[in-house]
């Protein structure tokens, strides 16, 4: 029996060559010759030059000869599935012939088994079973391995929508050797794989390597500016009315370049309406926005170069694939072609959506919609970055990532502007906070400088923010009689 290939433990491959299963693939095909294609042939003769139906037959079969020849030979010819090790963990990658590949990190692997010999259903061909959460990646009942994994993990078999299965069924051509290498690499309980660890902000500049290694220089070409302008956004005297209601009433704002800015107020505050005239989205009332020393109002193609913006419901087309959406958001801002698309591979990469690029946006999650919306505002490399409650429906290490994101933008010289409800991650990200309650600027400074200036200097954000927006007493108290 054939050794699995060994490429040194960077890559352990393992191969399944199904020779008894090609050979009743051969028969099969060669029976369904005989049992169907002379009568079509019979009818080929009598209406291929007459009759429309025959020339349908014959397109029948040339499609169901190419079909065979591209999708069923080659997932019996051409498997093999890889132990690898990779810079950001290790990983199983399962590879199907055309019809599937799949990358399952060792980390999620719970338990894996020689399974007993069962019959599988679509030969050829790899399948979903949703009543047991099970991928099948088989097309015999020989050496069948059981993969069952910590968490559901999501996949995708061509032509069909993703799913999330569980458990995994694979053939292998030496299922002992392949059980024990795996094994061997699969971390224990309690043992630390090797995988790139989760952390903390530990300091302003520390900045894991696949956040790191994206680049944020400008994209687009723009016209000449002072680069080392020492604002990046200018906010004067800005109000908003609606009717006689005022939504912002007259705040002045000024974000230094390159530092984070943290945005803070209750609901209804003004954070949002605020943010929409900066951007260009909402007119002002009264007063004037500059981006960089350009008005966005007198000046708006100019400022809005400038800009990337991620709203706290972002929206992004349905009918696109998550790469279509990115490569479209830099066609709009006219980023050059050059070197685009391997920018598009690296922001996808950073925020975990290569597996997912080419799918329609529309099966994303909530967590994978806001990722797929902060690629395409970064796409063409804005000096200013707005984001309305960045990390709102993402999981943990969606947010951890975007965390850092933030940390090597503004190491790269990018300014950020967010507003967010969560502060503990403004009191441990940002420069500065400007604090608005009832559509006006109620503090700004450093969270030292607000504990200096509240006269709280053992207080954190939180009980700062509560104090000056007057809603701690009051909270208090309803909570006091419940």
């Amino acid at each position: 029996m054939q050794q699995a290939r060994t490429l040194s433990w960077e890559a352990l491959v393992f191969t399944y060559h199904r020779k008894s299963e090609l050979k009743s693939f051969v028969f099969g095909l060669i029976v369904l010759i005989g049992l169907f294609d002379m009568p079509f042939l019979v009818l080929l003769l009598v209406y291929v030059v007459k009759s429309t139906v025959g020339k349908g037959i014959t397109i029948f079969l040339i499609g169901l000869a190419v079909y065979a020849v591209t999708y069923m030979l080659p997932s019996l010819l051409w498997t093999r599935h890889t132990i690898m090790r990779g810079k950001t963990g290790d990983n199983l990658i399962i590879h199907f012939g055309t019809a599937f590949k799949g990358v399952i990190p060792l980390s999620n692997i719970a338990d894996v088994k020689q399974a007993g010999k069962i019959r599988t259903k679509g030969f050829g061909f790899a399948s979903y079973v949703p009543e047991e959460s099970l991928l099948r990646v088989t097309a015999g009942d020989r050496n069948l391995i059981h993969i069952e994994l910590k968490e559901p993990q999501r996949f995708k078999i061509s032509l069909r929508r993703p799913f999330f299965a569980q458990k995994v069924l694979i053939n292998v051509d030496e299922p002992e050797a392949f059980l024990e290498a795996l094994k061997q690499r699969i971390p224990s309980r309690g043992e630390v794989s090797h995988q790139a660890p989760l952390q903390y902000f530990q300091g302003p500049r520390q900045i894991p390597d696949e956040i790191g290694r994206i680049s944020f220089e400008r994209v687009v070409e723009e016209e000449k500016t002072d680069t080392s302008y020492e604002w990046a956004l200018e906010a004067q005297s800005l109000e908003k009315y609606y009717g006689s209601s005022k939504a912002v009433d007259g705040i002045d704002l000024r974000v230094k370049t390159g530092e984070i800015f943290g945005f803070l107020g209750p609901n209804g505050a003004g954070k949002t309406t605020t943010m929409n005239m900066v951007m260009g989205l909402l007119r002002p009332s009264g007063g004037t926005v500059k981006v960089f020393g350009r008005d966005v109002w007198k000046e708006p193609l100019a400022a809005k170069k400038l800009l990337g913006y991620v709203a706290e419901h972002p929206i992004v087309y349905d009918r696109l694939t998550g790469r279509e959406f990115v490569r479209f958001s830099a066609e709009l801002y006219g980023a050059p072609r050059d070197g685009l698309e391997d920018r598009i591979d690296q922001l996808l990469a950073g925020f975990d959506l290569a597996d997912a690029a080419d799918d329609l946006v529309r099966t994303y999650s909530q967590g994978m919609r806001r990722k797929i919306a902060l690629a395409a505002a970064l796409v063409h490399g804005p000096r200013l970055l707005m984001l309305d409650e960045p990390t709102n429906g993402v999981d943990p290490k969606g947010a951890w990532v975007i965390k850092n994101l933030l940390r090597s933008l503004a190491a790269q010289g990018t300014t950020v502007f967010m507003s967010t409800h969560v502060l503990e991650v403004a009191e441990n990200m940002c420069d500065r906070v400007a604090i608005i309650n009832k559509g006006r600027i109620v503090a700004e400074g450093t969270v030292n400088e607000l504990k200096e200036r509240s006269k709280m200097p053992d207080s954190n954000l939180e009980e700062i923010f509560l104090a000056l927006t007057a809603s701690g007493e009051a909270q208090g108290k309803v909570f006091a009689s419940l």
